[in-house]
């Protein structure tokens, strides 16, 4: 459950300045979410350090849900222009044959695009997890630590340059602190 809210926690951080506005179709944070929930289960890990992995392994799941948005909307626009063709005639009106057939398109759609995905998935964290493991086995990888990184887009998002002076210099510092400490 820890891990569950911690992954969730940290894709709503990573997305927050994301919104749907207008035609913007925003990342679909759910399918990255529940893509990275899968993979840190199917890995069997707990650490921040080893879910790292599911993480940013997890994160195409968002590009690719909200591309087949886009698809499942234009094919809706399409359909659109049938209620429009049929409510001309109003004996043979029948817009529930239109929903119901987008419905089934779309969960289909998913469910396979889904699946295979996140197949392809677990064959690439089965394969990266050993090397992933040895290469991050020193480093003390944290949840504060995911979530503030996750949270710079939202400083980002301000669209401000003294925010963004006060992000360099605090990177700055930080990088000089771990220079420093290894000397």
């Amino acid at each position: 459950m820890q891990t569950s809210l911690a992954i969730g926690i940290f894709f709503e951080l990573f997305w927050l300045d994301l919104f749907p506005a207008g035609t913007f179709i925003p990342p679909h944070a759910p399918a990255a979410t529940l893509a990275s929930l899968a993979l840190a289960s199917r890995l069997g890990s707990a650490e921040p350090r080893q879910v790292l992995l599911a993480l940013l392994l997890g994160l195409p799941m968002a590009w690719l849900g909200a591309r087949m948005d886009q698809v499942r909307r234009e094919f809706e626009n399409r359909n659109y222009n049938r209620i429009l063709q049929d409510a001309r005639k109003p004996q043979d009106f029948r817009p529930e044959r239109v929903v119901l057939s987008g419905l089934a398109i779309l969960a289909a759609g998913n469910f396979i695009l889904f699946g295979l995905s996140l197949g392809l998935l677990t064959w690439l964290a089965a394969l990266l997890q050993p090397s992933w493991a040895r290469m991050f086995s020193g480093l003390p990888v944290s949840w504060p630590w995911l979530w503030l990184a996750a949270s710079l887009g939202a400083v980002l998002s301000l669209r401000w340059r003294r925010a963004y002076a006060l992000l360099t210099l605090g990177v700055a510092a930080v990088a000089a602190l771990i220079i420093l400490e290894t000397i």
